[in-house]
């Protein structure tokens, strides 16, 4: 898997990389190790020197974007996925949509959840199984100080699953 994301800075980092840690305990894995991030847009694969450039280019042109996350969230599924709710700001709404609209055609096996409309702000945490305590995990995460707020300087394209890797930073025009 490919993305292009904003990773956290340092603080938040090392911060929502201890949550994901924390929810091991209850059958969670980490969603991406050691690279907690907002994915803007992903794909099974993208054609990564045409991708690299139009990052570089919207790097460029956007300005730095705040983000707010101020909750916990859940994806119910085959798969359960717990998140670090992302509020959607009309900044952050464009930066995805322009994301999209600039990435959307340079890769392969990209879900529809990526189209502006239907974009879900989110930090992902980790990943149960079914039987996993997934609702002790989300209790263990409303005892914790989750929201905070951090401004983004640059926006990225990573790969891999689980641990995963930033091929190209590009930061944003201040």
């Amino acid at each position: 898997m490919q993305g292009v994301v904003l990773c956290l800075d340092e603080a938040n980092h090392t911060r929502v990389q201890g949550l994901a840690e924390s929810l091991e305990q209850f059958g969670g894995r980490p969603a991406t190790i050691g690279l907690p991030h907002l994915t803007l847009h992903a794909a099974k694969q993208y054609d990564i020197e045409k991708v690299n450039k139009r990052v570089l280019s919207l790097g460029r042109s956007l300005p730095p974007v705040t983000l707010t996350s101020t909750g916990i969230g859940v994806f119910p599924g085959e798969k359960t996925y717990v998140y670090l709710t992302v509020v959607r700001n009309p900044r952050l709404a464009l930066l995805q949509r322009t994301t999209y609209e600039e990435i959307r055609l340079l890769g392969t096996g990209s879900e529809p959840v990526w189209a502006p409309d239907r974009w879900v702000p989110h930090i992902t945490l980790a990943q149960f199984e079914r039987g996993a305590r997934v609702g002790e995990a989300v209790q263990h995460l409303l005892s914790k100080d989750v929201p905070f707020e951090c401004v983004v300087n640059e926006i990225s394209v990573i790969e891999g699953e689980p641990t995963a890797r930033v091929i190209t930073s590009a930061p944003f025009d201040a």
